[in-house]
This record gives structure tokens, C-alpha cells and sequence, in this order.
């Protein structure tokens, strides 16, 4: 009794070593151009991104100093989507925001010492 015994090793490998060629060459058609331009508008989007954050955090703490709602604000800070060059006033906004929203004493000078300390914020 034969068996007869297919093996799909070389099937495999020829199709990885195709898909390969076939990446390299795709790779190989973008003109460099379309990369540059391509990396200036995600260097656009970037900046847009800083200045939709700023406008949304100065919105939430206009808000905020006209009617004092913490879990608001607490709330829409957190909900908003940090650039990486904000993060650490973003945290800190968002930690004194806690801890007023916690009812910590001197919460709310803490925040408005920080406020007055984040140069781009201007209430």
C-alpha cells in the first residue's frame, strides 16, 4: 500500500518569495515626490491637530470659569485626543481637575495657578 504524500512546503515558499518581489516592486513605483508630499500633509495635519486642541481646551475651561462645572470639564478633557507635544499640561490639567472634582481643599487655586502657568492657555 502506497501513500502518496504531497508536501505544500515549496508551494509556500515560492508564494512568500512572489509576494516579496511583488512588495519591493510596488515599493519601487512611488515616486519620491508622493512620499515628500505625503509626509508634508501629515506634517499639516499634525499642526492642525495642535490648534483644534488648543481651541477645544480653551472652550472647555471658558466654560468652566463661567459656571464651575468640574465633572464637565474633568469629563471633556479626558475625552479629547492629546498631541504628544501636550501631553504633560494635559495630564496636569487634568489631575487638578480631578482632585477638584473630588473636593480636595485648595483644588481649585492649584488649577488656577496651573492655568496661568500653561503659556499657550489665555483666559
Amino acid at each position: 500500500m502506497e501513500t502518496e504524500h504531497k508536501t505544500w512546503l515549496p508551494m509556500i515558499a515560492i508564494g512568500l518569495i512572489v509576494g516579496f518581489m511583488l512588495g519591493y516592486v510596488a515599493e519601487q513605483a512611488v515616486p519620491p515626490s508622493s512620499v515628500d508630499a505625503a509626509s508634508e500633509v501629515q506634517e499639516e495635519l499634525v499642526r492642525v491637530d495642535d490648534l483644534v486642541y488648543k481651541e477645544e481646551v480653551q472652550r472647555i475651561l471658558v466654560r468652566f470659569s463661567a459656571d464651575q462645572d468640574v465633572v464637565y470639564a474633568y469629563q471633556q478633557l479626558l475625552d479629547l485626543r492629546v498631541p504628544a507635544a501636550y501631553t504633560a499640561d494635559h495630564l496636569a490639567l487634568v489631575l487638578a481637575l480631578g482632585a477638584a472634582k473630588d473636593g480636595e481643599s485648595g483644588a481649585t487655586v492649584k488649577l488656577d495657578v496651573l492655568i496661568s502657568s500653561i503659556n499657550w492657555l489665555s483666559l
